[in-house]
């Protein structure tokens, strides 16, 4: 195992990656159920409706990721100790910001790969595809998984023991 200690007080970041359907809300839900008090930031968070419910709107992605930013800005002011970031966070750059603003603000930081182990890739697609649920078309999610960067400094979800 590839694991991430559990430190109750330290100031960390847990930053998610992966694919619609590889599992990221799940283990954002794993790391709140081991930390109760952490705040999950997503762009997801910004599309929910009043009632409860997941409207997409393409037009405002950007704007999505803005909210998700300030979301982590103000939880970072708030005094979090525990802050998870749960978005594809498919390239480097798109949760550079994040590494280097828990740096600056002296929490550890932790990148958390959440797609799944090649079992066979078109089993695992087929799954993951399925498994999603924002209704992305086929091309966009494949255009996703295939735009994947590796990071080296990132774990693989299902090698974190207590996240299983």
């Amino acid at each position: 195992m590839n694991d991430i200690p559990i430190v109750k007080n330290a100031k960390e970041v847990f930053i998610l990656r992966g694919v619609m359907g590889s599992g990221k809300s799940y283990t954002a839900g794993r790391i709140l159920k081991k930390y109760p008090n952490a705040v999950i930031c997503s762009s997801d968070s910004f599309f929910v409706n009043a009632d409860g419910e997941y409207e997409y709107q393409p037009g405002k992605f950007g704007q999505s990721h803005n909210a998700c930013r300030n979301d982590f800005i103000n939880a970072i002011e708030d005094g979090f100790k525990k802050i998870v970031i749960d978005n594809t966070n498919k390239q480097i750059w798109e949760y550079d910001l994040y590494v280097n603003l828990a740096k600056m603000f002296g929490y550890r930081f932790h990148i958390i790969n959440c797609n799944p182990a090649p079992i066979g890739e078109k089993e695992t697609l087929r799954t993951m595809f399925e498994r999603q649920v924002h209704d992305v078309p086929i091309d966009v999610f494949l255009r996703f998984w295939w735009s994947f960067e590796d990071d080296p400094r990132e774990v693989a979800a299902d090698t974190v023991a207590w996240l299983q």
